[in-house]
């Protein structure tokens, strides 16, 4: 379903973006492989990066971090099968719910038995404990990533990373709300919410206090997703019938909505990303956009400021709602 807006034409990203190919997923088994650093990083028995398992936003081999380091320990050796979960950007909410706990889909429909689990929780963050508990892995099958993690292993077991930047397959959305929504229940009081980004440093709506007065007026309840646990965010996701957020991780948590929610994602300028269209169109979302004032570069021009704050225009707000009958 095609994104929706008080803008005469859609925005080119939107129109181009939905016509990349998905790449296939796959599973590689690596006899006697080697995890390497904070990353866990892939590589041979004979000391050649994997760069096809070693998530990185680099387009290059040659410019793999792990490649740089000098001081890489020897070996510690498992007799294990150990399969990787790893994602360079798995302390960000949507990169863990997608790049690793997604993954896990990959190694129960193949069938293939692995002892223990290596991830990237640097930051132990609660979201990740948390999930982790909800599936019911314990801690004793985990081994984490760090600066000088040197492992070799008799067999690494390596789902790739799904869909690519910006997409998702939409079995993705299937398995996480298959393993997860059991956990929720219908809250009162959330059916029109919106997420604010109390605790970020960048993206933030600028006149972010006009913007909530005036929702709260219309029956809005506003919402600070960091103050929440998992589940209560998913309950709050579940129950909701409107969501209004400016682009962030917190919309990760659409996947967890009821079909038809209707969906009001603000945007930068200089900063459109399409994700959360294409995983509200997975979900059967009802999905609309808002620019934030300011100057808009030409079709195919794109800055991808990701950092920068949004002002709301208030009668386009009011507009938007009124688009989808709000």
């Amino acid at each position: 379903m095609q994104p929706k807006s008080i803008y005469p034409a859609m925005h080119w990203l939107f129109r181009d973006g939905s016509k990349g190919t998905m790449p296939p997923s796959t599973i590689a088994v690596v006899q006697n492989g080697r995890a390497v650093g904070s990353h866990g990083s892939i590589m041979t028995d004979d000391n050649h990066l994997i760069f096809e398992l070693s998530h990185e936003y680099v387009p290059h081999p040659e410019q793999h971090s792990i490649l740089q380091k000098n001081d890489v320990p020897d070996p510690e050796w498992h007799g294990d099968s150990i399969a990787v979960l790893t994602s360079s950007v798995a302390d960000y909410y949507y990169h863990w719910l997608f790049d690793v706990i997604a993954r896990l889909h990959m190694l129960e429909a193949a069938g293939i038995p692995y002892n223990k689990l290596l991830l990237n929780m640097k930051g132990n963050r609660p979201f990740q404990q948390e999930t982790l508990a909800l599936l019911g892995i314990d801690q004793s099958r985990i081994l984490t990533c760090h600066e000088h993690l040197h492992l070799q292993a008799h067999k690494l077991i390596v789902p790739s990373i799904v869909g690519y930047l910006g997409h998702m397959p939409k079995w993705t959305c299937r398995y996480l709300r298959s393993r997860f929504l059991p956990y929720s229940r219908k809250v009162f009081g959330y059916e029109k919410i919106y997420i604010k980004r109390k605790y970020a440093r960048h993206r933030r709506v600028i006149n972010e206090d006009e913007v909530a007065a005036f929702l709260e007026q219309r029956g809005f309840r506003t919402v600070v997703l960091e103050e929440l646990s998992v589940v209560e965010q998913m309950n709050i996701f579940a129950s909701a019938e409107v969501v209004v957020a400016p682009h962030g991780g917190g919309l990760t948590n659409l996947v967890f909505c009821s079909p038809r929610t209707k969906v009001i994602e603000f945007f930068a300028p200089n900063y459109i990303n399409g994700l959360y269209w294409v995983l509200s169109n997975h979900v059967d979302l009802d999905y609309y956009y808002l620019f934030g004032e300011g100057d808009h570069p030409p079709d195919y021009v794109y800055p991808a400021y990701v950092w920068e704050d949004i002002q709301v225009d208030m009668q386009k707000l009011k507009d938007t709602l009124q688009l989808a009958g709000i």
